[in-house]
């Protein structure tokens, strides 16, 4: 209909329509894929499709007409294109378990919707970078096939993003083809997000076969990273996009011969190019640029803690624990700001955040062959972070951004909780902290209180 219909109001009208229609459907057919469950088909539905045929066919037709309507209408509409990924990203884990398929006549096997959504993810990117939902959709999309039911789409959606992964290494040199072009005119937010979801597909399909894919990703990123660093060109773009490495843990919760290589092959590599960032980003002599580029290095760090520390090698947790008080050094010197008063200390959240990454994770357990004094020591990073942190401290602050206070006062108690003879060694923070401690437990705010009040007891404790 829409391919015959040349009234520009009857196809934004039919557009709108189908964009409500599959909200409705997918909201019908698969549970919500947000709660943290993986999404699975109603019972209901199921109860239905068993009792009744055709009920289990129409449901069936609805899935693979979602399929058909993406090929129609991949460059039609934005916000279809957002309504459908979300709707695949919601089906295809769904239907793609063992044997569900054979239940709804006319849907389409596993294999069949991880590529057609895999191949819908790439025709959105192409036709809509600058849109910011439809990218960032289209990311996740790929990004839920890499992880939906323990890898089992990775292989399929991974040989649907070959022209991706190829535009993302030929958009860091001198490619020019369409889908390269749009990769490039993505926003940093969304290379991000496109960095994550290409790595979440490599890694789970590393983890599977014991192949390399991720250093299909990798490769480029760190090639252009070694220009950024001797050029200082491109450090925004570079950071982007190791912060989207740095988020990719589709095989943290996978098994298969490749899983512990595929594991550790994200903060490896987030943990080889950090400190060498760092460095450059710290010679930098535009103000503004220079606050931009000490954020986003903080944001790696404190994503790489997140979300890769428990898997690093040795080697690669010690370089992260090295260059993270680094970061922090950094937004200290323009008081944890960026560009404008308005906008200062809006890092301190982030900071605080590594802080508590550091000290909470037992970085200190000692490998089989290893002695316990050549370990990592994350308590000993988290505390130099903190000694930065402190001298930006004032009750203005505490009071005025109360996230923030509060998150410093549990950080403090979780220092304490861990290593509190380590944090009493440190003269450097005695009168910062006690001041901090002591603002904190008057204040209105049950949890900051209570927070400075364990830390503040724990300390007097420790010293008695």
């Amino acid at each position: 209909a829409l391919q015959n219909e040349n009234d520009p109001v009857v196809v934004d009208a039919t557009l709108e329509e189908a964009r409500v229609l599959v909200a409705i459907a997918g909201a019908l057919v698969a549970d919500d894929d947000d709660a943290g469950e993986t999404p699975e088909v109603p019972l209901a539905v199921l109860a239905a499709a068993r009792l009744d045929p055709q009920a289990g066919a129409a449901v069936g037709s609805v899935v693979g007409a979602s399929l058909q309507l993406v090929e129609a209408t991949h460059a039609a509409s934005p916000a279809l294109a957002t309504t459908l990924a979300w709707f695949l990203r919601r089906v295809a884990a769904a239907y793609a378990a063992p044997g569900v398929s054979n239940a709804f006549a006319g849907c389409p096997s596993p294999s069949q919707l991880a590529r057609g959504a895999a191949r819908a993810a790439v025709a959105w990117l192409e036709a809509w970078p600058s849109e910011p939902q439809t990218a960032r959709g289209a990311c996740l999309l790929l990004g839920s096939l890499a992880s939906a039911r323990r890898g089992a789409l990775a292989g399929d959606a991974w040989a649907e993003v070959q022209p991706l992964v190829q535009a993302h290494a030929q958009s860091l040199t001198t490619g020019d083809d369409s889908l390269t072009r749009a990769v490039s005119r993505l926003a940093p937010e969304r290379r991000t997000d496109l960095a994550t979801a290409l790595a979440d597909c490599a890694l789970a399909v590393d983890a599977s076969s014991s192949s390399n894919a991720f250093q299909s990703i990798i490769a480029p990123i760190e090639s252009v990273a070694q220009q950024a660093c001797t050029q200082q060109a491109d450090l925004e773009l570079v950071l982007a996009l190791y912060r989207g490495v740095a988020t990719a843990a589709a095989a943290q919760a996978l098994d298969g011969p490749g899983a512990t290589l595929a594991r550790r092959r994200p903060a490896d590599a987030v943990a080889r190019a950090l400190g060498p960032l760092v460095d450059a980003v710290s010679t930098l002599q535009d103000a503004t640029l220079f606050q931009r580029c000490a954020s986003s290095c903080l944001s790696v760090a404190k994503d790489a803690a997140s979300a890769q520390l428990p898997y690093a090698s040795r080697p690669a947790k010690a370089l992260l624990l090295q260059a993270a008080p680094k970061c922090v050094a950094l937004c200290a010197r323009g008081a944890f700001g960026r560009e404008d008063e308005d906008d200062r200390f809006s890092d301190l959240g982030s900071a605080l955040e590594l802080v508590d990454r550091l000290v909470s994770y037992d970085v200190l357990v000692v490998d089989e062959e290893e002695e316990e004094s050549e370990s990592p020591d994350g308590v000993g990073a988290g505390l130099e972070c903190l000694s930065l942190i402190v001298p930006n401290l004032d009750e203005a602050l505490l009071e005025g951004r109360s996230a923030a206070g509060a998150r410093f006062f549990r950080a403090v108690a979780a220092v304490v909780d861990v290593a509190p003879d380590r944090l009493l060694e440190r003269r450097d923070l005695a009168t910062g902290m006690a001041q901090a401690l002591r603002f904190g437990a008057a204040r209105a705010d049950a949890d900051a209180a209570r927070a400075a009040l364990h830390a503040t007891r724990g300390l007097a404790a420790r010293a008695a």
